[in-house]
């Protein structure tokens, strides 16, 4: 956090869920069975050059680098993601478990930069991974990517819970955390765990809350939380609202405030909301 000149001590922090100031959204990963979720999709990798057209995307500032980008899974938090980072300049690839089980919606609707391939290649060629599949089954799946992912940095935006009617239940992994299990079952891949404690409409529209919500950003190494802080700046975080906790033990506490999302979510709604520090 930036260090400010000295005032008189404040309250101690307190937790609370930053209440959202826009329309309900739809639910923590996915929307309900009732409501289908508008058809997606993107284009195969296959179809990448034939279709990419790099002068139509809006550029980025000049000191950034692009940076290869691939986003593990493509669901509302994938596809969020996706859109949100090559709109800021980065080169997106989606991966996909299936690449060819997506939705036949017409090319109109297909965004015309981001390519979509199976997850390996996707974890191959990019520079920088996101896994945004289900937490519950998200280890024995990266575990299999080990070689695809030696040498890179593994943002970690998911939760391992168990499925209690379609809402967060129990923890897969307590006492320790899905990202610690990530790295250390990953020893050559730099495992950044961040954007987990809110709705993922929330993750690439920050500004969309009453509260300034926070970022919790937990890793062994420096750098690449450096690095990830600066994609949280492509994502529209300001500094102020990135915490950054510490290694990657402390996930651990970030992955239990999913404790009291089923809770806000049966007495509120679907509403944007994050899990945040308030001073």
């Amino acid at each position: 956090m930036p260090c400010s000149s000295p005032r008189p001590e404040a309250p101690s922090p307190t937790w609370r869920a930053s209440p959202g100031a826009r329309p309900p959204g739809t639910s923590w990963q996915q929307p309900p069975a009732s409501t289908p979720p508008p058809a997606r999709s993107c284009r195969r990798s296959s179809d990448r050059e034939a279709n990419r057209s790099r002068s139509s995307r809006p550029t980025r500032k000049e000191h950034h680098l692009m940076t290869r980008i691939g986003i593990l899974g493509a669901g509302r938090v994938g596809a969020n993601l996706a859109d949100r980072l090559a709109s800021a300049g980065h080169d997106v690839i989606l991966g996909r478990r299936d690449p060819k089980a997506q939705s036949a919606a017409p090319d109109e609707a297909l965004h015309p930069h981001i390519p979509c391939s199976d997850q390996r290649t996707a974890a191959r060629t990019a520079d920088i991974v996101i896994n945004a599949t289900p937490g519950d089954s998200a280890l024995d799946r990266l575990t299999d990517l080990r070689g695809e992912l030696a040498g890179k940095i593994l943002v970690d935006v998911s939760n391992a819970t168990r499925d209690a009617g379609g809402l967060p239940g129990d923890l897969c992994y307590p006492g320790s955390s899905l990202a610690e299990r990530l790295q250390a079952a990953l020893p050559d891949t730099h495992v950044v765990k961040t954007l987990n404690t809110m709705l993922f409409m929330v993750m690439t529209a920050p500004d969309m809350l009453a509260t300034p919500p926070t970022a919790y950003v937990s890793g062994d190494d420096e750098h690449a939380k450096k690095t990830v802080t600066g994609l949280l700046g492509d994502l529209g975080w300001q500094p102020a609202w990135i915490e950054d906790l510490g290694d990657i033990t402390t996930a651990r506490a970030t992955e239990a405030m999913i404790l009291v999302v089923p809770h806000i979510l049966r007495r509120h709604g679907f509403k944007p909301f994050a899990v945040s520090l308030a001073r």
